[in-house]
């Protein structure tokens, strides 16, 4: 009682304190000692509190003493009793761990992961640790398969999406070939029909061509298409026509062509060098390079001729430019093939003409003359040999020349591209001992390239004439 008393008295001492404290503040006094008074009044009653915890953990020790020894006089049927419950307890325990490690679910029955080893060749750097933790393996080996299903999951999204989609193509085409095969038998009717008008406008010269008519039934379904397509074209424009052997191959899938005269076809568009198979499904295939050219190349702008037409195998530009091929219209391929034509009957009267030497030398001469009045000194050039010889790329003309200027023999080679005379089709070598002389012609011919086109025959010899000056 006279600890509580006194615990009682150091409260309210403490309150007075604190009410002092406050009294202080409002009137703007000093507190200081008020607040050390305060202190020490707190610190009186945390050493009382101590004090008494150990007053009550000492009467805690002597009332387990007695509880101790009252539990030695317990009865042996209470021992009974409480052994009974504690092996209860017991087999309950062991059935929940039972359980616990019997425990499975199918999503953990489904996660089989690889081992330690394929885990370290296949994981990402991130995944990776060097902790010898079996735990902290685990962990890793889980994430890393976690990662792969996710990436599993996109792509069976993926494969959904390409499914669906290839089942839409599947129905628009067999749709369209419905509607070909209703066409088919509309247009036999039609040719039926018109046979009477066929026969009165070719009369008994268009037999043949008739009869033309009737066997390209008989051709596979691209070149039927090519035969009708062009045979409209050219008789809308009436012109001299020359030979193209168009080759449809059964286990490609695709339309080669070739033709006898060199570089006709070569680059004849763009980007188009026919090198390639154009399936995408022979990209894997030993043959998806075209080596064996018997019957021609594949080329692009064929293919959409016959109307041929397969999926893309880039994207971006490249996807651009196929579409750009495989588009082109029948006249713009039927003209690109007679300029090209004309362009290389014009490149071999040009090579004829170099036989004719001093005719050429002198076209040459009075050129170089008229262009540089104010040159002094006279020209001597000659061309002593000019012969054609074969070329080690496809399509190209090589020619080799011996000129003469005053005593020194040049000899150079000349490299003919299939798309002459287009600039920078034209590429000449010069072989000399002096190397001065060389790099002279050679800078000689770099600024005539930039210049507008000049007949072979004058590109050649001008700029032999040039070092005259």
């Amino acid at each position: 009682m006279e600890v509580c008393r006194d615990l009682e008295e150091k409260i309210q001492s403490l309150q007075t304190t604190f009410i002092k404290i406050l009294e202080a503040k409002k009137n703007g006094a000093s507190t200081k000692e008020l607040e050390q008074q305060a202190q020490a009044i707190v610190l009186l009653l945390r050493g009382e509190n101590r004090s008494l915890y150990q007053r009550i953990d000492k009467h805690k020790e002597k009332l387990s003493q007695i509880k101790t020894e009252s539990d030695e006089g317990i009865s042996l049927k209470s021992l009974l009793e409480k052994e009974k419950s504690l092996r209860y307890e017991e087999a309950r325990l062991r059935e929940e761990i039972n359980s616990c490690q019997n425990f499975s679910t199918p999503a953990i029955d489904r996660v089989q992961l690889i081992s330690e080893e394929e885990f370290d060749r296949v994981a990402s750097t991130e995944l990776k640790s060097k902790s010898t933790d079996p735990h902290q393996k685990r962990i890793q080996q889980y994430h890393h398969e976690m990662q792969e299903r996710k990436r599993d999951t996109r792509l069976c999204i993926e494969s959904e999406r390409l499914t669906s989609k290839k089942k839409e193509l599947t129905e628009k085409t067999m749709n369209q070939r419905k509607m070909l095969l209703g066409l088919q038998s509309k247009i036999d009717t039609i040719y039926k029909l018109s046979g009477t008008i066929q026969e009165a406008v070719y009369g008994s010269s268009g037999v043949p061509q008739l009869k033309q008519i009737a066997l390209a039934k008989d051709l596979p379904t691209p070149l039927y298409i090519l035969y009708h397509s062009t045979l409209v074209a050219m008789e809308s424009h009436p012109e001299k026509t020359y030979a193209v052997d168009f080759f449809y191959d059964t286990q490609r899938n695709y339309v080669t062509v070739r033709s006898n005269t060199v570089g006709l076809l070569t680059s004849l568009f763009p980007f188009d060098e026919g090198s390639h198979s154009p399936n995408p499904l022979d990209s894997s295939k030993e043959d998806y390079e075209i080596k064996n050219v018997k019957y021609g190349r594949p080329y692009k702008w064929v293919q959409g001729l016959c109307k041929l037409y397969f999926l893309p195998s880039d994207t971006g530009n490249r996807e651009e430019m196929d579409s750009h091929l495989i588009n082109i219209p029948v006249l713009t391929a039927i003209h690109a093939l007679r300029n090209r034509y004309n362009d290389r009957v014009s490149l071999q009267h040009e090579l004829s003409s170099l036989q004719e030497k001093t005719k050429v030398m002198d076209a040459a001469q009075n050129e170089y003359r008229e262009s540089h009045p104010s040159t002094p000194g006279s020209v001597s050039v000659q061309l002593m040999s000019w012969k054609e010889v074969p070329s080690p790329k496809e399509g190209y003309v090589r020619c080799k020349g011996i000129l003469k200027r005053d005593k020194e023999e040049i000899e150079c080679s000349v490299d003919i591209a299939p798309t002459y005379p287009s600039p920078s089709s034209v590429a000449i070598q010069f072989s000399s001992r002096q190397t001065e002389v060389v790099s002279l012609l050679q800078s000689q011919l770099d600024l005539l390239q930039l210049k507008t086109h000049y007949p072979l025959s004058e590109k050649v010899l001008s700029s032999i004439a040039s070092l005259s000056s």
